[in-house]
């Protein structure tokens, strides 16, 4: 019941949010992304030293996102929100909600332009995931989520 009530707040603050008034300036500050990939079996740190790519479970996603807030020239604060599409192996949609914070100064920018983030959030999974099930006894269709990213382009497109 608390993850519930968790889950309300999170969606009434993301609808707050993205629906504030917008100047022309703001208009930039608005992405949409679509991407697709391949899940990982393992921890955190197999993920960055020896992925192991399970081709029977891949999806695609589009995501939202909205910077917030920039302290300095340095870092932003984004809102995303994402739906996701699991095919393969598993069939089952997945909603997420999350705050990202990216940094944006890189000494290497004038040659190509680098951002890194971490994002926290909520997912929720129509249905219990397979691979979720098959990894832990106790999965359940809310889930933590947390993203990694990092952005490369050349500095006269970013």
């Amino acid at each position: 019941m608390v993850m519930i009530r968790k889950i309300l707040l999170l969606t009434f603050v993301v609808a707050f949010l993205l629906t504030l008034p917008q100047t022309a300036e703001t208009k930039e500050d608005w992405a949409v992304t679509l991407y697709g990939a391949s899940q990982l079996w393992g921890n955190i740190w197999q993920t960055f030293y020896s992925p192991d790519f399970e081709p029977s479970y891949y999806f695609v996603a589009l995501a939202v996102s909205r910077r917030m807030f920039s302290f300095q020239k340095h870092l932003d604060l984004e809102l995303e929100g994402q739906g996701v599409k699991h095919l393969g192996n598993q069939h089952h949609w997945e909603f997420n909600g999350l705050f990202t914070l990216r940094w944006l100064t890189f000494p290497w920018n004038k040659y190509i332009d680098t951002t890194i983030a971490i994002g926290e959030g909520l997912s929720y999974a129509t249905e219990t995931p397979k691979l979720e099930a098959e990894t832990h006894k106790n999965s359940l269709q809310f889930l933590n989520y947390l993203m990694m990213e990092l952005t490369f382009a050349l500095p006269e497109t970013p």
